[in-house]
């Protein structure tokens, strides 16, 4: 059993004047702002649903995941049209009512990338609609724990340390990505103008070891270096804002960046050398498999909520653009304090959120295979056993979606 979480505790209701946390920390992106909130909890509302907190971003995905092939100098990155599922004819969204109206849960990370669903979701009556009077917002590092101590109830985190708890032995179960796609980045500092140029550097992916490590490496090798031979990998705490940083006191050649990092990287002289996005379900909902048990409609009417609100705000490039400004006002109004830089980077962010909540076969597997490459993962691990998609298979029919997976 995982210790249990020490985590700061915060209700977030539907009521005008509440503040939330702001910021953005992504999963495999790092971290960001993280404003702590001003205003203190209001009162419990009686028939409103409850807002989410969360800010920064960017961290969580057909073949295996054939990457683009990295190039030098490539242009901004652009919304990624991902094909919209087939839809049947729409029908009266008729749901069951949920076993609880209030419950907790869990967010790993305080990015608002990481809150935009369920903002929006709570913003146009999604929630409220599948029967939710109030949901409570439990952030922090330890989501496992919490999901497996009853601290959180239904639990957004990333997707490998999930797979890994459960081959361990705990109780739980996979629902679904919310991304299905990564962003692989490499800045580098000024002077370094081709991936020849890389031979020799100093270059970080973060964590030793870690998953940002691995894709940088990969993004090295694609360009035709030996990243083990040619490159000097330093290990760096702190996220992608601390490596921009020592990028740009020449501390470090390059590393792992996002998005958000690319005009303060061009202020510098620097520029994203190599760049790709791979289809990556990075992170995703997880539940106590025997609470899952007991509340199926609860997890069946909120994924409902949440696939809602990927169809209005990014069910294609055009609609994520077309709503974009709604977005961050509905952000906004609920606390989360947006960067400039991160406001840049909305499109490249929002095109890595899966907009049906679905994923492929392929590229699960291909998150796996690299996890068990990298040995954070036993080699015998079947995520397909920990894994069941049948709630969220039911949601996307709720709304008129094919399923998307079926396992």
């Amino acid at each position: 059993m995982h210790p249990s979480p020490n985590l700061g505790r915060r209700r977030f209701l539907l009521v005008a004047g509440v503040a939330g946390a702001g910021g953005l920390l992504a999963a495999c992106q790092g971290a960001a702002q993280a404003p702590a909130p001003t205003a203190a909890p209001a009162p419990k509302p009686t028939t409103a649903p409850a807002a989410a907190p969360t800010a920064p971003a960017a961290a969580p995905t057909v073949a295996p995941a054939a990457a683009a092939k990295p190039v030098a100098s490539p242009a901004a990155p652009q919304p990624v049209a991902s094909a919209a599922p087939a839809v049947a004819k729409p029908t009266t969204l008729t749901l069951p009512k949920p076993e609880m109206a209030s419950w907790t849960y869990g967010v790993y990370s305080p990015a608002y990338v990481n809150s935009v669903l369920h903002t929006v979701a709570l913003e146009k009556g999604y929630l409220k609609d599948s029967g939710f009077d109030n949901i409570e917002i439990v952030v922090g590092d330890q989501y496992i724990a919490g999901t497996v101590g009853g601290g959180m109830l239904l639990t957004f985190g990333e997707t490998d340390p999930i797979m890994g708890a459960s081959a361990k032995g705990e109780p739980l179960t996979y629902l679904g990505p919310y991304r299905n796609k990564e962003e692989r980045n490499l800045g580098v500092r000024k002077g370094i103008a081709t991936p020849a140029d890389l031979k020799g550097t100093k270059l970080s992916g973060g964590q030793a070891a870690g998953r940002n490590e691995f894709n940088m490496k990969a993004l090295v090798r694609k360009a035709g270096l030996n990243p083990d031979q040619d490159i000097e990998w330093i290990p760096i705490r702190g996220g992608s804002d601390a490596t921009l940083q020592a990028i740009v006191a020449g501390q470090l050649d390059g590393g792992a960046l996002f998005p958000r990092h690319r005009a303060a990287l061009q202020a510098a002289g620097g520029k994203v050398l190599l760049s790709e996005q791979a289809d990556i379900p990075q992170d995703g909902f997880f539940m106590r498999t025997d609470s899952l048990k007991k509340n199926p409609n609860l997890v069946t009417n909120y994924l409902t909520a949440i696939v809602r609100a990927r169809q209005w705000a990014l069910k294609d490039a055009a609609t994520t653009l077309q709503n974009k400004a709604e977005v961050l006002a509905m952000m906004e109004k609920n606390g989360f304090k947006i960067s400039d830089d991160f406001k840049a980077a909305y499109e490249a962010d929002m095109s890595q959120v899966s907009p049906d909540g679905g994923f492929t076969i392929a590229s699960m597997d291909q998150l796996i295979n690299e996890t068990k490459q990298m040995g954070n993962l036993p080699q015998d691990l079947d995520w397909r056993k920990v894994t069941d998609v049948s709630y969220l298979n039911k949601a996307q029919a709720a709304v008129g979606l094919r399923p998307n997976p079926t396992l």
